[in-house]
């Protein structure tokens, strides 16, 4: 924080700056007179000068600040930005390829299950009447009447 108060270097022992302005002002005799005289112009003190020279130094830096603080967030959002949207097309790309693999898989198990119900179809025309004569003796039998 900059004290304006002192613009010269000087202590000031009266009040701030725009007290001695008053002063300064009352102490001019014609003060009303050159005021409402179009051609007559009023000069600054040395003070008023060195006061807004400081005051446009101080907001000549904060300006800067803030630019360089405003183009550092705007190449940074312009970033994120790109950023961001790589990474949607990834995203999509990725989501595209889940889908395929998840259709290749489908069909893989729909041939494999296709190709299981022929074996069976092809191997046992007839389950139910399909016996293993070898191992007949094995098999447990009910007559019922």
């Amino acid at each position: 924080m900059i004290n304006f108060e002192n613009v010269n270097g000087r202590e000031s022992l009266d009040g701030s700056f725009f007290q001695q302005l008053d002063k300064e002002e009352n102490e001019d005799e014609d003060f009303d007179a050159c005021f409402h005289q179009p051609g007559k112009k009023r000069r600054l003190t040395t003070n008023q000068v060195q006061f807004l020279e400081k005051t446009f130094e101080l907001e000549n830096k904060l300006y800067q600040t803030a630019r360089k603080d405003y183009d550092s967030l705007k190449s940074g959002y312009e970033r994120l930005k790109v950023d961001y949207e790589n990474l949607l097309k990834d995203s999509e790309s990725l989501k595209n390829e889940v889908n395929s693999l998840e259709k290749k898989f489908l069909s893989q198990e729909k041939g494999k299950e296709n190709l299981d119900l022929e074996n069976l179809v092809q191997e046992d025309q007839n389950p139910i009447l399909r016996v293993d004569f070898d191992h007949v003796s094995e098999i447990p039998m009910v007559l019922c009447k």
